[in-house]
């Protein structure tokens, strides 16, 4: 087994590079012993700009399109954006809604939600918000169950 970094920063967060251990992959599946695992990743948003997080959702919905699990957590600044792109004129929000009927939309940080005032968006769009570090997703439930882990 040869150790990695799985974390894939945008630039800002390189302090929260983690070192996992690689399983012997096969496409879309990683090979855990005699048994076939599908590939997981845990997409977290933490830029509000729309570009970025545009491409968080693109790349979410492209990976899911390969077959792999896609999780996206919506964090910090982000969380502005669940409010914003309800608004159909807004650029992105049909990739937005595209993203939310894919079902990859984890879930929202209550923490950072309530500081952006848009628990009101979140809970209206039916997403779920996630608190169980310290008002906020632990990015170590996501390891655990054995995501890799893309920061944007």
């Amino acid at each position: 087994m040869t150790p990695l970094f799985p974390v894939i920063s945008t630039g800002v967060e390189k302090s929260l590079l983690l070192p996992l251990t690689v399983r012997q992959s096969s496409g879309n599946f990683i090979q855990k012993g005699a048994e076939m695992e599908k590939r997981r990743v845990a997409i977290f948003a933490f830029n509000s700009e729309p570009v970025v997080f545009a491409h968080c959702l693109l790349n979410g919905l492209g990976m899911q399109a390969q077959g792999w699990e896609v999780k996206v957590v919506i964090e910090g600044d982000a969380t502005k954006q669940v409010s914003l792109l309800r608004n159909e004129t807004k650029p992105f929000a049909a990739l937005w809604q595209k993203a939310k009927s894919a079902g990859i939309i984890d879930c929202v940080c209550e923490a950072c939600a309530r500081k952006n005032t848009v628990v009101p968006a979140v809970r209206e769009q039916g997403l779920k918000l996630c608190n169980e570090l310290e008002g906020h997703p632990s990015i170590g439930r996501y390891i655990e169950q054995g995501c890799q882990v893309l920061i944007f």
